[in-house]
């Protein structure tokens, strides 16, 4: 499994992006090599904000009504909420986002050690990048 983030949701989506060749590429080579991508409904609430701030809400409802066809949807329990809260305040990061914390616990979590990402902290977590 490759955990799928927000910020390959997005260079996918925006043609402006500057990582939007690299992403339909990789998303290609992903596909087509039979890796399953997952993600987390939390991730799914960022991309579609950060879509409908940069594209408009068209683009936010098609990830929110299509989304499970991108990847597998995990969803985060109460218990997975606190472990990234507190994780968030021991890496005391200003940069950092909790929807990244609830990342690294669930891939932790699953033993999940790739990420579709264009996000360093992903790098900075010990995880490796695809795209």
């Amino acid at each position: 499994m490759i955990f799928l983030d927000t910020s390959a949701i997005v260079a996918m989506v925006d043609h402006r992006d500057e990582f939007h060749e690299r992403a339909i590429k990789a998303a290609e080579e992903l596909s087509g090599s039979g890796h399953q991508l997952w993600t987390h409904n939390y991730l799914i609430v960022e991309a579609s904000a950060v879509l409908q701030r940069k594209l408009g809400i068209e683009n936010a409802l098609t990830l929110l009504t299509r989304s499970e066809e991108m990847a597998r949807i995990h969803w985060v329990t109460a218990e997975e909420h606190e472990r990234a809260v507190y994780r968030l305040g021991q890496r005391n990061r200003r940069k950092l986002s909790f929807v990244d914390c609830v990342s690294f616990v669930l891939m932790e979590q699953l033993g999940i050690t790739t990420a579709f990402a264009y996000d360093s902290d992903f790098e900075t977590e010990g995880f490796e990048l695809v795209g």
